[in-house]
């Protein structure tokens, strides 16, 4: 496509989205390309579409959406259309968590507590970027083990006090020096983009990579349900105190 003329869109591409929302949520992000030939509106006010920064790739820009109200909310953007325009995925970003029911989601308060395990039934379904675990431990002074044997992140990294290190390989641990007393103990995961940017409705298992035609699957190969990849430190950390023998 990047051969063709750029001829000017001859086209407008309508869409509308129904928000389901339990709360009241004031500061959200409509995260889309070119916003600046967009029109957009939220339960029927126009929306400013003025870019005010972008989501992971400089060409996914943000604007600032009105207030997410309680209940139903609908959300439309007219956007030119043409031979050279794409029609890519928009994102709705804010600290609100999302309950995922088969097709239907919902967004709800952020999840105030993480258990260890997948985070998508969690309240962060399609999450991705960093994600911490915190808690504290008392030592007898010496060596501290911290061991996170599964997880689902692209990278593991642990802090001790001021102490960091990586622990993203076998055997997924990493050591530190400690003194006697407590100590904070930060888990640091890397959520890959996977659940925010892959084709979550390819419901077929046998699909050995992400290509183009994974978001043009039909028949079995297709689902209104969302297909998520497990995400998170999916068991409780391993915490231990090391003897060393000479």
């Amino acid at each position: 496509p990047w051969l063709l003329p750029k001829d000017p869109p001859n086209h407008t591409l309508r869409l509308r989205y129904e928000i389901d929302s339990e709360i009241d949520y004031k500061g959200a992000l409509l995260a889309i390309e070119n916003p600046e030939i967009a029109s957009v509106k939220l339960n029927g006010k126009s929306v400013d579409t003025t870019p005010v920064g972008y989501y992971v790739d400089k060409a996914i820009k943000t604007i600032a959406l009105p207030k997410i109200k309680k209940g139903k909310n609908l959300l439309e953007a007219d956007i030119p259309y043409g031979e050279s325009v794409s029609a890519e995925a928009m994102f709705l970003l804010g600290e609100f968590g999302v309950r995922v029911e088969g097709y239907h989601s919902v967004v709800t308060e952020l999840p105030k507590k993480l258990a260890y395990g997948n985070i998508v039934p969690q309240g962060l379904p399609f999450y991705s970027g960093k994600l911490s675990y915190c808690f504290d431990v008392e030592t007898n002074g010496g060596k501290l083990r911290v061991r996170t044997p599964q997880y689902c992140a692209s990278l593991i990294r642990i802090n001790v006090d001021e102490q960091s290190k990586l622990a993203t390989f076998s055997p997924y641990q990493a050591d530190f020096d400690v003194p006697a007393g407590k100590h904070s103990v930060e888990i640091i995961a890397y959520i890959p983009r996977t659940n925010g940017f892959k084709p979550l409705h390819d419901s077929d298992p046998t699909d050995p990579y992400q290509s183009p035609a994974r978001w043009r699957t039909n028949g079995d190969s297709w689902s209104y349900e969302y297909n998520f990849t497990k995400e998170g430190v999916l068991v409780s950390p391993e915490v231990s105190e090391i003897t060393v023998v000479e």
